[in-house]
């Protein structure tokens, strides 16, 4: 599976850096440092001010989002997606607070024979399936 961003015109060709010549199906990279914690390298990151400016960019996100008709859904999401929102506030230069929100829409599950998926819907499907199963994984080991 690769990392696309969604905020990205040019990810969807699924290129290390969003350049459509370079070939590279890489996708982008998941890092971790001390600082920012877990991270995209590369992905899109926006400052923004307001409420309209969010959802404008929310609706950018989806509107890049693939998605595609099966047998059991006409509008299927194909992947995965995150969404971090990270809110600031500073009063003054010495007192600075920060808090982050972490949204995740998951791709359904869907069985392969009703879903009558073929191809390369086929290839997501089964991407999808073998993700949710391990998430699942870990949020039983979690659980013990």
């Amino acid at each position: 599976e690769r990392i696309r961003d969604l905020l990205n015109k040019y990810s969807s060709f699924g290129t290390n850096n969003g350049d459509r010549q370079s070939g590279e199906k890489q996708g982008l990279q998941i890092r971790e440092d001390k600082q920012r914690g877990i991270y995209i390298k590369g992905c899109t990151e926006i400052f923004i001010t307001n409420y309209q400016e969010l959802m404008k960019t929310i609706e950018l996100g989806i509107k890049n989002r693939k998605v595609a008709a099966t047998g059991m859904n006409a509008g299927s999401s194909r992947s995965h997606s995150v969404l971090t929102i990270t809110v600031t506030q500073q009063e003054d230069p010495e007192s600075i607070k920060e808090g982050k929100l972490v949204l995740v829409d998951l791709a359904g599950s869907e069985m392969v024979k009703k879903s009558l998926a073929t191809g390369v819907q086929l290839e997501e499907a089964k991407n999808i399936n073998k993700s949710l199963s391990a998430l699942a994984s870990v949020i039983f080991a979690l659980t013990e």
